[in-house]
């Protein structure tokens, strides 16, 4: 092999060596798929939404919208990532919080069963009892 072989090849090798560097440091740039903030924000709602239904659909579990309040509160952080202004940013969440603890203040109440009226009790009472008697009649 001769000189001029070995610094083309040297050359190529230097040529790569950058190239590699630079795509590495590019990786080091871009953040994990779980510090994008959509992604923070699409796992916190969900949770939230999960945790409601669940607590609607079964009217006992009425606690559940506590850390549902929670995880629709951390939620909001990584939406807020992008507001410049620190009282702005603040005042965002606070609003986000507070209006969601209204949402949830009224969906706990409608779950009360100690606000339903007697009538509406009867009848619920009823119709499942109409439902039970129709399964007897069917067998």
């Amino acid at each position: 092999m001769g000189r001029a072989s070995r610094e083309k090849w040297g050359r190529r090798r230097a040529r790569l060596q950058n190239l590699l560097a630079n795509r590495q440091t590019e990786r080091a740039k871009q953040p994990f798929w779980y510090d994008n903030s959509t992604a923070q924000f699409l796992v916190g709602l969900g949770a939230a939404f999960v945790l409601t239904v669940w607590a609607a659909m079964v009217k006992d579990l009425r606690w559940l919208l506590w850390p549902a309040w929670i995880c629709f509160a951390l939620a909001f952080f990584p939406l807020t990532k992008n507001i410049v202004s620190r009282q702005g940013r603040i005042l965002c969440i606070v609003a986000c919080i507070v209006i969601t603890g209204f949402g949830l203040h009224k969906l706990n109440t409608s779950l009360d069963p100690s606000a339903m009226s007697n009538q509406q009790l009867c009848s619920d009472a009823l119709s499942h009892a109409q439902q039970i008697r129709d399964f007897d009649h069917e067998r």
